[in-house]
């Protein structure tokens, strides 16, 4: 009988639990999607930041193997094609922005000065937007 009676009693959650747990949700989605945001910002900067390593260890790789085959002063640009991440395969191009992740990115190339056939042209990154 008693069993009975608490079944009977028992109605679910009152409208004050629930509105509480709304406001505790929207509470962590306020606070979490920006910080999500941040984090794919942060995580196309550090990916483009990659890119100019892989861009400056190829131009060192291409200098170094024109003064293994003797020609020095024939060193040409390797090339810059990061992948199909990085605007559908098209070379990347000083001072051209090319597409990451929906995000525009722009490097630019600095040569060596002239008649300096120990230094490679180096690659760095201006814009991400």
């Amino acid at each position: 009988m008693k069993t009975a009676i608490l079944r009977k009693n028992q109605k679910g959650f009152t409208l004050i639990e629930i509105i509480a747990v709304l406001v505790i949700l929207g509470i962590l989605a306020a606070v979490a999607i920006p910080k999500y945001l941040d984090m794919r910002a942060d995580a196309v900067r550090n990916a483009a930041l990659g890119a100019v390593s892989e861009l400056n260890a190829r131009e060192r790789l291409a200098l170094a193997q024109s003064k293994l085959k003797g020609e020095i002063g024939l060193y040409t640009a390797p090339s810059t094609n990061l992948g199909p991440d990085w605007n559908s395969n098209t070379p990347i191009v000083s001072g051209t922005a090319v597409t990451f992740k929906g995000k525009s990115v722009t490097f630019t190339r600095t040569a060596p000065a002239a008649g300096d056939f120990n230094t490679p042209a180096t690659w760095t990154l201006t814009t991400v937007s």
